[in-house]
């Protein structure tokens, strides 16, 4: 038991570690004293200690459980703009390890206290892309990501997937909000649970 939750901390930790371990501007970070009532805090750059110590934190929480309540810290912008380059990077290769020039186009902005992300499927050339299946797969992934019960009040996400590639050109949307969020196709709703065939709200 002790092992394997060993095992688990060092997998969350490994970034962070790997960073001071081979990055000298870490490696080198100075925080030494011998009396905890009195810090040499004079000889230490405390703002570069603090940069760096924020910086390790939020590496670790984008390998760990971490989960998204407001967007008040470097852990959740770093793992929310992780999660949208990762889809529509370029350059990323197809599951035939063959580059493409980019799986989609995207529009990004913040109005009226809600976050909307919209990945356009534009690209006929590229065989085998399915957005359906695309908007399926991050939905769930941002459902797992964002804390429902404990989202900030005043705060949205609206996450949407255009299908432009096929005929019918589909409009696949997620809202998320405290509490509540809402599966559409073209503006119907959908039974989450059944569509996503996982959820309920946590």
């Amino acid at each position: 038991m002790i092992f394997s939750l060993t095992l688990m901390l060092l997998s969350i930790l490994r970034s962070s570690f790997l960073l001071v371990k081979l990055l000298s501007t870490f490696a080198n970070t100075y925080i030494r004293y011998s009396d905890r009532v009195d810090i040499p805090i004079i000889t230490m750059n405390l703002p570069s200690i603090f940069a760096k110590l924020e910086i390790l934190k939020t590496v670790a929480n984008h390998t760990s459980s971490y989960r998204i309540q407001n967007f008040n810290d470097f852990s959740s912008l770093l793992i929310l703009i992780d999660e949208i380059e990762e889809f529509s990077r370029i350059s990323r290769a197809n599951q035939f390890r063959q580059y493409v020039n980019e799986f989609c186009s995207s529009s990004i902005f913040f109005s009226d206290n809600c976050l909307t992300i919209n990945f356009i499927f534009d690209n006929p050339n590229i065989p085998d892309l399915n957005p359906e299946l695309a908007f399926k797969g991050k939905a769930n992934r941002f459902l797992d990501l964002f804390d429902i019960s404990e989202f900030q009040e005043d705060l949205s996400i609206n996450f949407i997937v255009t299908d432009k590639i096929n005929t019918l050109g589909r409009n696949y949307e997620l809202i998320i909000a405290k509490n509540n969020f809402e599966i559409l196709i073209d503006n119907e709703k959908k039974e989450p649970s059944t569509y996503l065939k996982t959820y309920e709200i946590v």
